[in-house]
């Protein structure tokens, strides 16, 4: 029984923080979109019939996507990148929002497309948080999952783990969408598979996302100054990963040029479907000879050069043509498809390079950081016997969030108690002019009785 009332009590108090967070990201990014909505009607001429709408489709073209990754990762850096705003960025909390504009194709009369950004904070991995971006605009979404090769122990671990998150809740907001919209719904099925290709040798192992994934291996600068075998192999590892889902594999950093540009050109035609993929590292000709050939001519990847892999347009014979060692083929796909231990395996291979994942470390620290600021107990002093981790860092989080909130009322309250304090003595003055002239007044009426 009291096993029973504890988990009670935790999924009561996980319902809590879920529910805040959707509240706090609600509230937050609202005024942002009733922002974007406005500018957007303002571009478009709202409530003006003009030549160039007549006669044409004027169905909304927004984009939406949301950025996920492990807290540190760079993806408000690579946000502000995409967004032209590359000062520094604070890091998020919750569910931050942006948006952005460009002009709409084919339009003569200045209307802009908007595509929605959300960026999830890392230290929050609120399955419910997922889905409030994905709600907005389910089959015009893209979500952007942001590894930190920096740290390139925890590379597959965290990508499995955001990865899960997502596919999960794509699943469930897939289940709603096609109960609610069925043909549409279809219609994204449809979609992923063309753009991986029906005919392509790997199609029946491969679990396509019907959302598009775009994977970004962020900090590349810092993966160039690791050792080429085990560059080599992460990269291996994550163009499987990436080969497996049907999604997009960049590899991205702010402080790089040519990575720079690599992932604007990524993120521009994957939130606005606008340009080429522009790779500097695959090999056999322009994008456009690539697209045509697609499987056809297997891409060669070299390792000294950031990467963009559209899906589709590598094999698993391609990728495992040198597997690591001590590994064989049927270790990572076999005639079922993609093995269940291959990413376990891919990580105990770059193991040998890298070292331990440190991920359960964090996990570990940011847990007694609980314990020691009292947060992790049941309350009364009593430690919690039954601690839900994602309860906690969700609470680790909100207490963030709330004492910034504190701190800001706080100085709105000093501030306004000075401008007190300055009205005041001003206030005093006027009060006592105005008796002086009323004494005055009454002085003169006497006198003149």
């Amino acid at each position: 029984m009291s096993y029973s009332r504890s988990n009670a009590a935790a999924a009561a108090k996980e319902a809590k923080v879920v529910d805040l967070f959707q509240q706090i990201a609600l509230d937050s990014s609202q005024q942002k979109e009733d922002k974007s909505d406005k500018t957007a009607d303002e571009a478009s001429g709202e409530g003006e019939e003009t030549n160039d709408n007549v006669g044409k489709n004027t169905e909304n073209t927004d984009a939406y996507c949301l950025f996920v990754g492990e807290k540190g990762g760079g993806k408000s850096c690579l946000v502000g990148l995409f967004m032209g705003k590359e000062e520094d960025v604070k890091p998020t909390v919750a569910l931050d929002y942006q948006f952005a504009r460009r002009p709409r194709a084919g339009s003569t009369n200045n209307s802009k497309d908007i595509s929605h950004v959300w960026e999830l904070g890392g230290n929050l991995s609120v399955p419910e948080l997922i889905s409030i971006p994905l709600r907005r605009g389910l089959d015009k979404s893209v979500v952007v999952v942001v590894v930190d090769t920096g740290r390139p122990e925890n590379v597959v671990g965290s990508l499995k783990k955001w990865l899960d998150l997502v596919r999960d809740r794509i699943d469930v907001e897939m289940r709603e969408f096609e109960a609610k919209e069925p043909a549409r719904a279809k219609a994204m099925f449809e979609e992923a598979e063309r753009r991986f290709g029906v005919d392509h040798p790997d199609f029946s192992s491969v679990n396509i996302s019907p959302v598009p994934i775009v994977i970004v291996a962020n900090k590349y600068d810092k993966l160039k100054e690791e050792d080429s075998a085990g560059r080599r192999c992460l990269m291996q590892a994550l163009r499987f990963v990436a080969h497996g889902i049907g999604a997009t594999l960049v590899f991205a950093s702010t402080r790089d040029k040519q990575s720079r540009d690599l992932f604007r050109s990524v993120a521009r035609q994957s939130l606005f479907d606008q340009g080429p993929v522009a790779s500097a590292a695959v090999e056999g000709g322009s994008e456009q000879q690539q697209q045509n050939a697609k499987w056809k001519k297997a891409a060669n990847f070299g390792d000294s050069a950031p990467l963009a892999v559209k899906p589709g347009c590598d094999t698993f014979e391609a990728i495992l043509a040198a597997m690591p060692k001590g590994t064989v083929k049927s270790d990572f796909v076999g005639h079922n498809g993609i093995g269940p231990r291959a990413t376990e395996t891919w990580a105990k291979s770059l193991e040998v390079f890298y070292g331990r994942s440190t991920l359960d470390d964090k996990k570990e620290e940011a847990k007694l950081e609980l314990d020691d600021e009292g947060e992790n107990d049941g309350g009364g002093g009593k430690a919690n016997s039954y601690p839900e981790p994602a309860v906690d860092e969700a609470r680790a989080a909100a207490n963030l969030r709330l004492t910034q909130y504190k701190k800001e009322v706080q100085r709105r309250q000093e501030i306004a108690a000075a401008a007190i304090d300055v009205e005041k003595p001003r206030e005093r003055e006027r009060k006592s002019r105005k008796s002086s002239d009323r004494d005055k007044s009454s002085g003169e009426r006497r006198r003149r009785k």
